[in-house]
């Protein structure tokens, strides 16, 4: 999409450039739209090659690269996620339909809901009474979603704006893996700029567990109840987290490591550690 066919943008650049992703500049996705709004990130983004927008401030105009396309705003994030809604609710941007497919050998029990477009039932899967399966979800053979649990509900995420708080729309979705069981009562956001909440094969959530949006948890993971993990944060292989446990948003935690009961992890967790405590204080197994 080129940043001309945008309202919100008019009078506020000077050169057109046509992109094809929004998110943070962490992102990794190609042709991106991105905001920044202090000085500690512009040094990664003068590194990086995949942003090729950026809505900044007239302050910060001068550090930036001078190859990479400037929108001027005073409210960089602000004008970031009105545009990211702007592209959710008034264009095909994030559109991403799919057929909806539902195997014989799946069992969904009556009172179920399936959303009727963009969703994807496995063989054998088992989706148990007041499960919510919303649209934009993938679920792959042998999964089991025990009562009450919602698949692809809207995530948290808000922006205080010069109108009140903005609500943010969430363009992306769930992706269940071959041979995952949710328990009981547990929440799976979908991701926010068209990424999706992934849940790799063979991890296992007891019940009351939430992901947020746009997660990553590998294979092999064991939740325990009362387990939330905060946005966009990554959960490697063969991870252990114990009940009651909290992952702050956009932490990292290593394969083959150990979350006590109770800890809150603020800081990013290398493979094969164990951490106990709030704030979690973690070692090398």
């Amino acid at each position: 999409m080129l940043v001309s066919d945008i309202d919100l943008f008019k009078s506020l650049y000077t050169r057109n450039v046509s992109f094809s992703h929004l998110g943070f500049v962490s992102s990794l996705e190609s042709e991106l739209l991105s905001f920044c709004e202090s000085e500690e990130y512009v040094n990664d983004i003068n590194n990086s090659s995949n942003i090729v927008c950026l809505i900044t401030t007239k302050e910060l105009a001068s550090s930036f690269n001078h190859k990479l396309r400037l929108i001027i705003n005073e409210k960089p994030k602000q004008l970031f996620y009105e545009v990211h809604n702007y592209l959710f609710e008034k264009t095909s941007f994030y559109q991403k339909d799919i057929s909806s497919f539902i195997a014989d050998t799946s069992r969904i029990y009556p009172k179920a809901y399936i959303a009727e477009r963009n969703i994807h039932i496995g063989n054998n899967v088992v989706i148990e009474p007041n499960v919510t399966i919303l649209e934009n979800v993938f679920i792959d053979d042998n999964v089991i979603i025990r009562s009450g649990s919602v698949i692809g509900s809207e995530g948290f995420q808000y922006v205080r704006s010069d109108n009140g708080i903005l609500s943010v729309k969430h363009a992306g979705g769930v992706v269940l893996k071959k041979n995952v069981e949710i328990g009981a009562n547990c929440c799976i956001d979908k991701g926010v700029f068209g990424e999706n909440t992934v849940l790799e094969e063979n991890t296992k959530l007891d019940n009351l567990v939430h992901i947020a949006h746009a997660c990553r948890i590998g294979r092999r993971c064991l939740l325990a109840a009362g387990v939330i993990v905060a946005g966009s944060s990554i959960v490697g292989d063969d991870v252990w987290i114990g009940p009651g446990a909290i992952i702050s948003n956009q932490i990292s935690i290593g394969k083959e490591s150990f979350v006590s009961l109770g800890s809150v992890v603020i800081k990013n967790m290398p493979q094969n550690s164990y951490g106990i405590g709030n704030p979690c204080r973690f070692a090398i197994k």
